[in-house]
């Protein structure tokens, strides 16, 4: 803990050098303090207008948008930051916008072929060019974000997400309590983010310096970037179809042996919790991203030390809030949201202890690609979809539903725990492995304890 202590004073000392660590750290989670405070303030006025039902329709219009950029993108995005030059970088990006617009493209002829099924849905010739365009902007969106990173614009990336959130929210607002409060209203808010992102995320200068090498006959470069990363398409990108596939298919469970309003009860508990896990979570990660592949590059010896602080970090600012949550989420829900929403807060307090030890994994997620064990992400993810769909079979018996919540979220707070385990031995020497393998095992236990006396 001493050298944690003293890790934490260097930090400080170093806000004020421009382009440090804990400078960068520090932009981020300020970005992130604001964009909480956006939340907590908006957020019950939302949940007064769009009804659990609303909630559960935008989760599947969600699930086409991102499913769509993710099968597109075979997971090339992951690996925009540590592309060694720019020319690179652009080159993958133009690989990631050529694959999404082929599989928009198929699925839009498979919209077609298939629409009659779809007649239920009063509104599908609205949505669906809504769901086109978004599709585009998070696409193009997620290149000029890494872009930033790349060059350390951290403070740019901050105001625009700010903004984004803010205008996103107020606009979901005007047209549920003016128009009508239904998913697409939800919706409309992340096309008004897109667009924001999309206008003000980069400069012009990098915007046309990429435009040119979209139009640009580089084909045969573009293939030898694309041989150059195979690895992240033979074994991250199944690795996260699976990861991916496996998350989305507890919704449609939920969503269609439930109903909607369940659905919508989930997604919202889910989005609360993420709120703080994005305050931490991601005010870390893409700091530590960069400064962790610097450090693989010129030091590879001290990365497990580097990894074992953010790992310490994270856990002091999630632990408390969380725990919180867990123990009095349904009275902070029917206060906060409404009474309608005390459902919603039931299910917090049962995901709340997977929610501490995600929010933890995810401040220094993409350590295992620096590493390069690309084959190892890919066994993991095997696992974990293993475990995340497991406990769903158990509807075939009739389960109470909060119980199967429960299992749930048991399931994904083990496999994490093991995933912790697994890198700490990786990095680290046995004495530290041991100390943070044990940490853990607390942690976990602390929220499964307080988990079950939510169900009794």
């Amino acid at each position: 803990m001493s050298e944690f202590l003293r890790f934490v004073l260097l930090q400080l000392n170093n806000l004020s050098k421009k382009g440090s660590f804990a400078q960068n750290i520090g932009i981020v989670f300020s970005g992130n303090i604001l964009n909480f405070t956006i939340q907590v303030i908006l957020t019950p006025v939302m949940s007064r207008i769009y009804g659990p039902e609303a909630y559960g329709e935008y989760a599947y219009f969600n699930l086409v948008v991102t499913n769509l950029v993710f099968l597109g993108g075979l997971s090339l995005p992951t690996v925009y930051v540590i592309a060694p030059r720019e020319y690179d970088f652009f080159a993958l990006g133009k690989a990631v916008l050529t694959s999404v617009l082929i599989v928009t493209v198929l699925s839009f002829f498979g919209y077609l072929l298939f629409r009659n099924y779809l007649s239920e849905f009063s509104y599908q010739y609205t949505v669906i060019p809504l769901l086109i365009i978004l599709i585009f902007l998070n696409s193009v969106n997620a290149i000029f974000t890494n872009s930033n990173i790349r060059g350390k614009y951290f403070k740019r990336n901050s105001l625009i997400s700010v903004l984004g959130n803010l205008f996103s929210r107020g606009g979901s607002i005007g047209f549920g309590y003016f128009l009508f409060a239904s998913g697409i209203g939800l919706l409309i808010g992340d096309l008004i983010r897109g667009i924001l992102n999309f206008t003000a995320l980069t400069s012009n200068k990098m915007k046309g310096q990429f435009l040119l090498f979209v139009k640009r006959s580089n084909h045969k470069y573009i293939r030898s970037i694309f041989k150059k990363n195979i690895d992240v398409v033979k074994y991250i990108f199944p690795s996260q179809v699976l990861n991916k596939f496996t998350y989305d298919i507890p919704l449609l469970i939920i969503g269609g042996y439930f109903s909607k309003e369940h659905l919508g009860y989930f997604t919202f508990a889910v989005a609360i919790l993420n709120i703080p896990r994005n305050l931490v979570a991601r005010a870390i990660q893409p700091v530590f991203y960069q400064k962790a592949n610097e450090i693989h590059q010129h030091d590879p010896d001290t990365i497990g030390h580097f990894v074992e602080r953010i790992f310490i970090s994270a856990l002091l600012f999630t632990f408390l809030p969380f725990t919180i949550i867990s123990i009095w989420a349904p009275e902070i829900f029917a206060f906060v949201f409404g009474n309608e929403w005390e459902t919603a807060g039931k299910i917090a307090s049962l995901l709340t202890f997977q929610f501490i030890l995600a929010t933890i994994a995810e401040s220094f997620g993409g350590i295992r690609r620096i590493l390069g064990l690309q084959k190892r992400i890919l066994i993991l993810t095997i696992f974990s979809a293993i475990l995340r769909i497991l406990p769903f079979v158990m509807v075939f018996f009739e389960i109470n539903f909060y119980r199967l919540i429960f299992l749930y979220s048991f399931a994904q707070a083990f496999f994490i725990v093991f995933s912790f385990s697994d890198l700490f031995v990786s990095i680290m020497n046995r004495k530290k492995a041991i100390k943070n393998m044990v940490l853990t095992l607390i942690i976990f236990t602390i929220g499964v304890l307080i988990s079950i006396g939510s169900l009794i």
